[in-house]
């Protein structure tokens, strides 16, 4: 029997699950110790990638983003398990911020509408933190009026972020730019994945609820074009739950005031450099209430900056720091990846702090015992899928079997 060859878009903003979606997914179809409906038979292309992601999955780490300019495409060639039949599933894995682009920019790059072109379905993911839209007893709040010199008692008000629009607005403007394209035909189906539903089951048990409820103008857009689009909602928990989180908190800074005198008082390279990323403001509380809620509140915020610094590790600033084991994997194995994410930077950077200051920074992180109990989940039951058609609650390839029937 030959193969059938299908092609799907995996589509989303950034953060919204498709790169750790296709790290499980890669992970149950590659292996038969899990009861998957779907196996590989042969993979083309991105084979580094792919494992990549998934270690990072098997290892309860950060799964790595796609960059803005890499368009990873995958192509496997899968049969199921029932039946035998057979199809080549070609998944273009973009990046989620070539998608915003195409709301703030209305940009629509070639790779993108050839892909398109030649796709009989797509997974749009949907991520944990939905924009919601403002109420109008709300515009007060946000239209902040920055006062002028010239008109002291007027204002102009405060410029509009385009790519802070509500969640369901960028999403149906990138489901508009499908629609709109002459060479999709009607019935074009669209699998939701609402990701990270471990956080919404317990108030939505039924996906499809989650989408009328809290995307509703999403939600009417998908009825009024019943004709062109296919729908089918699915909630996946591909991670499994929540991993400890590297953000810093005020109960988590040790001897405050002695901390303090060290900041302001650097005694090497390494912390010299921290010392020059607090702020004025909160010199100014060091001084004037060194001891104060405010002064440690304003000492986490310029820390959790730091955090986000891709150039606070430097081998010769670090040159006099011992850095434990755990620390110096950790470091070598970033920067050898090709691709770096944003959270997996922090954990980095965290690990580093506490090596630079063990005797005033916690190695308590939050989330440490939810962390700890996923930990203790085998790989197989990490994945939670909820919907009107799921048989299978931890087959991950679920949405795809729906895709392909």
């Amino acid at each position: 029997m030959g193969y059938a060859a299908k092609q799907l878009m995996m589509v989303g903003l950034p953060s919204s699950g498709k790169t750790t979606y296709l790290a499980a997914f890669w992970f149950m179809v590659d292996q038969s110790t899990t009861e998957c409906c779907l196996t590989v038979d042969k993979l083309e292309g991105e084979r580094k990638y792919l494992n990549q992601i998934r270690d990072a999955w098997l290892e309860y780490k950060p799964v790595p983003r796609n960059l803005v300019d890499s368009q990873k495409m995958v192509t496997m060639q899968l049969k199921t398990s029932g039946n035998g039949n057979k199809v080549i599933l070609k998944i273009p894995d973009l990046s989620g911020e070539m998608y915003r682009q195409q709301w703030s920019k209305r940009q629509l790059t070639n790779g993108y509408n050839d892909f398109l072109k030649e796709s009989q379905g797509a997974l749009l993911f949907i991520g944990p933190d939905v924009v919601k839209a403002h109420r109008i007893d709300m515009l007060d709040e946000i239209s902040v009026m920055v006062p002028e010199a010239a008109n002291p008692v007027g204002g102009t008000p405060k410029n509009w972020d385009i790519e802070q629009a509500p969640t369901q607005i960028q999403l149906i403007e990138i489901l508009q730019a499908i629609a709109s394209r002459d060479y999709v035909q009607p019935g074009y189906k669209l699998a939701i994945i609402i990701s990270a539903y471990d956080l919404h089951v317990g108030t939505y048990p039924h996906p499809e609820d989650f989408v009328t409820k809290e995307l509703p103008m999403l939600d009417q857009f998908l009825k009024s074009n019943a004709n062109i689009f296919q729908v089918m909602a699915f909630g996946i928990s591909a991670q499994g739950g929540v991993y400890a989180s590297p953000m810093l908190s005020p109960e988590m800074l040790k001897h405050f005031k002695e901390f303090v005198n060290v900041l302001t008082n650097p005694s090497n390279d390494v912390q010299t450099w921290v010392s020059k990323g607090i702020s004025q403001e909160t010199l100014e509380a060091i001084q004037n209430s060194p001891g104060s809620d405010l002064a440690v509140e304003l000492v986490v915020k310029d820390l959790n900056e730091i955090l986000g610094k891709k150039d606070f590790y430097d081998e010769l600033r670090f040159k006099s720091i011992i850095l434990n084991p755990e620390t110096k994997s950790l470091t070598d194995e970033f920067f050898e990846k090709e691709a770096q994410d944003s959270t997996e930077l922090k954990i980095l950077n965290r690990k580093l702090l506490e090596c630079v200051f063990p005797k005033y920074i916690s190695t308590q992180w939050e989330h440490r015992k939810e962390h700890a109990k996923l930990v203790k989940l085998p790989a197989s039951q990490r994945v939670a899928v909820y919907g009107m058609t799921v048989k299978n609650k931890h087959d991950i390839t679920e949405p795809v079997q729906w895709l392909m029937s």
